[in-house]
């Protein structure tokens, strides 16, 4: 997660990466629903002894309506997540209007890096 994180970062804000817009809201969680069917197929076809293993805890079904709140709480994660991120690109554009060189764009990679990565646990 560390790694991705710091090549979105750097791609946006060194790169000049692809432009954020609104219409691209609606990509996320259809790729994160996607992600969720393939986890779901992985859980149920690779069964050990004890039944399915899910990657992540919110995603075994036997939680009841406890799966379908964690997913939708994951929707709304996702959304905020994008919404900052659209932020981030669109001051990183404002910066890159002004001509100030690399080092702004620098500094925003390392402040949003080390608010987002974590390297100890």
């Amino acid at each position: 997660h560390n790694s991705n994180s710091f090549m979105v970062l750097a791609e946006v804000c060194l790169l000049g990466g692809v432009p954020v817009l609104l219409s691209h809201a609606a990509l996320a969680p259809i790729f994160a629903g996607v992600y969720q069917v393939f986890l779901w197929c992985t859980a149920n076809y690779w069964m050990p002894k004890n039944g399915p293993l899910y990657i992540y805890f919110f995603m075994d079904t036997t939680l009841g309506k406890r799966t379908t709140i964690f997913m939708v709480a994951l929707l709304f994660v996702m959304l905020f997540f994008f919404g900052a991120f659209a932020l981030l690109e669109m001051a990183v554009t404002e910066i890159e209007k002004g001509n100030h060189g690399a080092l702004p764009n620098l500094a925003c990679v390392f402040f949003n890096s080390s608010i987002l990565m974590k390297f100890r646990d």
